[in-house]
Order: structure tokens, then sequence, then C-alpha cells
């Protein structure tokens, strides 16, 4: 009896023990937010449904251009951003620039559809945390990389 008073689960009051019913535990768990910027339709259907295969329960807000992404980094706060190269009005390199510049630590994985050696060395330059060349089996080294990036 002592330790149920001590828990707080008993109380002893004027007129005797009462059992304290727990309250509730607050359950906190904050979504966990992807910025897609892709301008290619198909490509972000597929990176999309990649995505919430590698994490479950994401909530996954697409943008289709350098601009769309300048307007959703201001003021609001990722989890993970996947930025493609080439987008309609310009190039990913500006989006991890403002978002490197907003949150430094966010991973941020930069997709292109050529693979070379100097784009990937300039992706990382920006800010990218990894590099995926879209092309056969894409779509499955996206899913393992993005669960690195964000495995406690």
């Amino acid at each position: 009896m002592l330790e149920l008073i001590e828990t707080g689960e008993l109380a002893l009051g004027a007129d005797g023990l009462h059992l304290l019913e727990k309250a509730a535990a607050e359950v906190n768990v904050p979504g966990f937010s992807v910025l897609l910027v892709e301008d290619d339709d198909d490509h972000a259907l597929l990176v999309t449904q990649a995505l919430e295969r590698a994490l479950e329960g994401a909530i996954i807000s697409r943008v289709d251009s350098v601009a769309g992404a300048a307007e959703l980094t201001t003021g609001s706060t990722w989890s993970l951003a996947v930025v493609d190269h080439n987008l309609s009005d310009g190039l990913g390199m500006q989006v991890l620039d403002a978002l490197r510049a907003t949150d430094p630590t966010m991973p941020i994985v930069m997709l292109t559809g050529q693979g070379s050696e100097e784009m990937a060395i300039e992706a990382f330059r920006h800010g990218a945390s990894d590099y995926v060349v879209k092309g056969g089996g894409y779509l499955d080294a996206l899913e393992s990389r993005v669960r690195g990036l964000v495995a406690p």
C-alpha cells in the first residue's frame, strides 16, 4: 500500500484510502514531414509511393518548382527533403541552398536523371546528404537511403 501511495495510485484522505485513476498518458508524436520537389508528375507519384513505403505515416508535400519550394521553406519545418536536380524554373541546387539556410541538419536527397561525378560533387557541396540517379532500381535505392538517413 505504501508503494501505491508513493506512486500516486492510492491517496489517503480524511475519509480513508482512495484508488486514483491514472491520467491518460499524453502521446505527442510529431508528424514526419517530407518535402518533395519534383516537376515530373509520373516520377513524383513513384517517389511518393517509395517514400510512403520507406517512412510509414509520413506526410509528403509536393511542389514542382524552385518558386514553390521557396514558398514552402519559409516558416515551415521539414523532417526530410527529396529534390530533383532539374526543375521547370531552375535547378534543384537553388532549393538545396534555401533548405540548408533554414535547417543545416535536415537530411536532403538529390534526385537526378543524369549521373555524373561532377553533378554529385556539386550536389554535396550545396548540402545534399545523399544522391540518387533515376534509372533501373532507383526507387529501391531511394527507399534504402531514406531509411538510413532518418534511422534513429
